[in-house]
């Protein structure tokens, strides 16, 4: 399963503070690295995906470097604007140089792991993210984004034990026991786990949905359970629904339940929320390929096969696997289920196939149970392609 990695309303609120920080003192080096970082990360997953919002980044690394050019942060800071804009040759310069500048530092050794991995140099990058934890061993973060690494490479025995690893540090962490909890899922396709760790979070503390609200609701759909889905979508922010950076509105998510509940008119209501809501995003932003991904599974459930399929290959095209190995299969994802709603099944398994012969979020749990794929669940082709991710397969 796919986790989306930061909350427009964290990075907007720290965005604010360290903007008001810098306009009282113009000389604050490490408010404009993290400043850089925050509008950074709202640009890159998709929460404003725009022109301005990189040039905002841009101008706090400008600033950085006019304070202190030769710090190590600012390389780092740089590294990372770079990184957002898919110029992984000069990232990986800036991180080279901040590697020298920095050399006890474990956070430039993640940063190049996380280029490698985008570059889908999968030795590499596992072996960056390990270094780290060497100097680091007991750093959450370093342990998760092994974890995620781990997951996409479907390396489900190295996921449950680098999780395990982290539970050892936090046991009681909500968060971290779902996930955990979702390594069986995404495995074996195996509900229970994950059901039970949710339900003993929320009954502990009935507030702490919205830290897991992705999985929640994941698991939701998987069950056939419209109601828990309604109750993790109402917790939801903006953000929340966004997968890996594809933008998808709350509306979206209202559509796929309503359909659940076998409700067509609530879920056409609903899609066509979504689509006005993606339709001004993609306007704003005619190259950005995740919005693009996302208005055309939007459009494939409204019945509108022509566009639905022209966007979500627009989508595929400007972001092919060769240029994010993590976001690419996803939109390679999309759009096999967008030939499959539209009625293209032998297209929507051919797309399939080659899903899941690359690393991604693509598991055997979520094909196995997942409604989204239903349309193709009876076709032999499908058949063979799960059970090239089942257990025994990996």
């Amino acid at each position: 399963m796919a986790y989306q990695s930061s909350r427009t309303e964290d990075l907007a609120a720290a965005g604010q503070l360290l903007e008001e920080a810098t306009s009282r003192d113009p000389s604050f080096y490490l408010a404009y690295c993290q400043l850089a970082n925050a509008y950074d990360q709202i640009y890159f997953y998709g929460n404003d995906h725009t022109p301005r919002r990189l040039a905002l980044a841009g101008a706090a690394v400008d600033a950085a470097k006019r304070l202190r050019p030769d710090a190590g942060e600012t390389h780092l800071a740089a590294a990372n604007h770079y990184y957002v804009s898919r110029d992984y040759e000069q990232a990986r310069k800036e991180v080279t140089i901040a590697l020298r500048k920095l050399p006890n530092d474990p956070i430039p050794i993640l940063r190049l792991g996380y280029i490698e991995r985008r570059e889908g140099d999968w030795s590499n990058s596992t072996q960056h993210f390990e270094r780290a934890l060497e100097l680091d061993p007991r750093n959450l973060v370093f342990l998760k984004q092994l974890a995620h690494t781990y997951s996409v490479l479907r390396l489900y025995g190295k996921n449950r034990k680098i999780l395990d690893r982290a539970l050892a540090i936090v046991p009681d962490d909500p968060a971290l026991l779902v996930q955990r909890a979702a390594v069986e899922f995404d495995a074996r396709g195996d509900i229970e786990p994950m059901r039970e760790a949710i339900d003993a979070a929320l009954a502990k503390d009935h507030t702490v949905g919205k830290i897991f609200v992705d999985l929640w609701y994941q698991l939701a759909l998987c069950r056939g359970d419209a109601e828990n889905a309604s109750r993790a979508v109402a917790v939801m922010k903006s953000s929340d629904a966004h997968e890996e950076g594809v933008p998808y509105p709350k509306a979206w998510c209202e559509g796929v339940i309503a359909r659940l509940r076998n409700d067509p008119a609530a879920a056409q209501a609903a899609f066509l929320d979504a689509r006005n809501e993606l339709g001004r995003i993609v306007e704003e932003q005619g190259d950005f390929a995740e919005g693009l991904s996302a208005l055309g599974m939007v459009n494939a459930a409204l019945g509108d096969k022509e566009k639905a399929i022209r966007e979500g290959s627009r989508a595929v095209e400007l972001l092919p696997a060769s240029k994010d190995a993590i976001v690419g299969p996803l939109l390679l994802q999309n759009l096999a289920l967008i030939y499959a709603w539209t009625g293209e099944k032998t297209e929507a398994l051919r797309t399939l196939k080659k899903v899941t012969s690359m690393p991604g979020y693509l598991s055997y749990g979520l094909l196995l149970r997942h409604p989204l794929w239903s349309p193709l669940r009876e076709e032999p082709g499908f058949q063979e392609i799960l059970a090239s991710l089942a257990p025994a397969a990996r």
